[in-house]
């Protein structure tokens, strides 16, 4: 099945409407960084531009605001991860040093 055949040929006006709704939704909670609704709204964003091609600006802004979201959180991951890095030498010197400690917190509260 190719892309083009998931979609109906002629859609109504309700189900533009009801799409249209759907892309707004699923966009709103995409920026929130939920990564299935990001495909879900990217998905529909598609759907709009073929059947309602009137939209087609306001939809790729909306998801380049979407992507610009996602690539702010992961390169704030990337940070996160580099100063923990920075601070306890390699990743797996930080995560001995976090079960080490987490460990000794364990073993006081059983003490007490």
């Amino acid at each position: 099945m190719s892309f083009l055949d998931r979609f109906p040929s002629n859609p109504s006006g309700d189900q533009l409407l009801e799409e249209l709704r759907h892309f707004f939704q699923s966009s709103t909670k995409a920026s929130v960084g939920d990564e299935e609704e990001f495909r879900e709204s990217i998905r529909v964003g598609l759907w709009l531009i073929r059947h309602l091609p009137v939209a087609r600006d306001s939809v790729l802004e909306i998801i380049s605001v979407v992507y610009q979201e996602f690539v702010k959180k992961h390169l704030a991951s990337i940070e996160v991860s580099s100063n923990l890095t920075k601070l306890f030498g390699h990743e797996e010197d930080f995560s001995n040093e976090l079960s080490g400690c987490l460990f000794c917190a364990s073993s006081r509260k059983r003490m007490v």
